[in-house]
């Protein structure tokens, strides 16, 4: 059983089109607020809008929906150079443990379903109570799954493959002879294409934690 109510805002009976309509299923069912007209939902506190509901679209901060493809707005004024920005997440944790603070998964379909591709997260960099000190982390996924790619540490260190960086940018990653950084510029006439090569060299053969650098001025991706 369903129970509707009908609000027909031009004194009618409730059967046009223009009508709200809340309605509640029986039992476990949903319930709806639906404007039937091709108009959006206003919600308000003191006289003012707060949020808006418009053609999929919600937007918070502003009286109008713009046309792009977002289907979130919020609007605010701008953080500057401090702390604070237009949306605020927050963990619910109250331990200040470490790694615990907010973060935003960014998720997909393979085509097979629905998976986590990649997430950014800013959480508590210690276990001490009552410290502040945070990083920040980006990840994405490869066969094995989602895993950190690169942090920034409180005090600005950047790591790349590592969660630890001891300067101000590591890298980390591979085994063996190791291509860790790759300056190049866009030419793209490959004769044109020169760059610089920072290589670590860790293979029998070429000793052990040996480094170099491989000029190459012809393209040939030495």
């Amino acid at each position: 059983r369903s129970v509707v109510v009908s609000l027909d805002a031009d004194g009618g009976d409730g059967s046009g089109t223009d009508n709200l309509t809340i309605t509640k299923t029986g039992g476990d069912g949903d319930a709806t607020i639906t404007n039937q007209n091709n108009a959006g939902l206003v919600f308000g506190a003191n006289n003012t809008e707060i949020m808006r509901l418009t053609g999929g679209k919600a937007v918070m901060g502003k009286t109008t929906i713009d046309s792009e493809v977002s289907r979130l707005m919020l609007f605010g004024t701008s953080p500057g150079t401090g702390s604070g920005g237009q949306l605020g997440l927050q963990g619910s944790e109250t331990t200040g443990a470490a790694n615990t603070g907010a973060g935003i998964a960014f998720k997909g379909h393979n085509g097979g379903g629905n998976r986590n591709f990649g997430d950014l997260k800013c959480q508590k960099e210690n276990s001490s109570s009552g410290d502040n000190l945070s990083y920040m982390s980006f990840a994405t996924r490869n066969a094995s799954g989602v895993a950190e790619r690169l942090r920034i540490s409180s005090s600005g260190l950047v790591g790349i493959g590592t969660e630890s960086p001891q300067a101000i940018t590591e890298i980390v990653g591979g085994t063996g002879d190791v291509k860790v950084l790759r300056l190049r510029t866009g030419d793209s006439t490959a004769a044109n294409n020169s760059g610089i090569d920072f290589n670590v060299l860790s293979s029998a053969t070429q000793g052990n934690r040996n480094a170099i650098i491989t000029l190459d001025a012809d393209g040939a991706n030495a």
